[in-house]
């Protein structure tokens, strides 16, 4: 399987609601893990989320890193999360 992850928990990253730029169309809102902002989530990257697995909004992802010294996991974009960005930046 390409992009398989870890049998641990990895972070996925998203936009917050409310923050400039592009949504992917049918993406959904969810609540960030750790500030409870929503975020908009693809339905790609959503099929990927197991239960184990943690969603952050770009600003807490990013306090995550610095206070852990970046140490976890970030899932990388997988074919079908990249054809989404790149069907959303040729609107």
């Amino acid at each position: 399987m390409a992009n398989k992850l870890p049998n641990e928990p990895v972070a996925f990253i998203c936009m917050r609601d409310g923050d400039p730029g592009r949504r992917i169309a049918s993406s959904k809102k969810i609540k960030c893990r750790r500030c409870e902002s929503l975020v908009w989530i693809t339905p790609a990257t959503l099929a990927r989320v197991r239960a184990f697995d943690h969603v952050y909004c770009m600003q807490c992802a990013a306090a995550i890193a610095e206070e852990r010294n970046a140490k976890f996991t970030v899932a990388p974009p997988t074919p079908q999360q990249l054809a989404e960005i790149a069907e959303a930046i040729s609107k």
